[in-house]
């Protein structure tokens, strides 16, 4: 696992249980409101993934950023790809390389474990997020289809009934 310090005293280190209510107002910020308890569990659920790695940037002990990746093997591919799933910086703290380093800890987490690429989705009205991710050497590839399967399960249901 990637550790160490960044940018002016910036620390970029794994995640660990105890960054759970320090993760909460960013994942408000992020529009993803949550309790201590419910990150606290979404983070155990993760380090014991050993397809899932958590990040956290510190800045004086305050959290000012985190990013997550999970590993993905690949039919298609000989090599696993490395889904950015969540990258967060606080508006406070954007434009002064929380972002950069994350995403730096990221690239070097997913070297290590053998993927060849780097993901991520951003949802179209995130401009900022879109340019940040350009300057770093990402590429637009413009469809992504997604299904909520929260919204149908009954539909879902009746067909896994009809197929037995």
């Amino acid at each position: 696992m990637s550790c160490g310090r960044g940018r002016r005293g910036l620390k970029v280190q794994a995640a660990s249980t105890s960054h759970a209510p320090r993760l909460c107002p960013l994942l408000e910020e992020l529009g993803y409101p949550s309790d201590e308890r419910q990150v606290e569990g979404r983070l155990e659920r993760l380090l014991a993934d050993p397809g899932s790695r958590v990040f956290v940037a510190e800045d004086g002990g305050t959290i000012v950023g985190f990013a997550a990746i999970a590993i993905v093997r690949l039919l298609e591919r000989d090599r696993p790809l490395c889904k950015l799933t969540s990258l967060m910086v606080a508006p406070g703290a954007q434009g002064r390389g929380v972002g950069s380093s994350l995403l730096e800890a990221v690239e070097t987490e997913a070297s290590e474990l053998g993927c060849d690429r780097v993901e991520v989705a951003s949802g179209s009205e995130r401009e900022e997020a879109h340019a940040f991710y350009a300057r770093r050497g990402f590429e637009e590839t413009p469809h992504r289809f997604v299904k909520d399967l929260m919204l149908a399960p009954r539909t879902l249901l009746s067909r896994a009934r009809r197929r037995r």
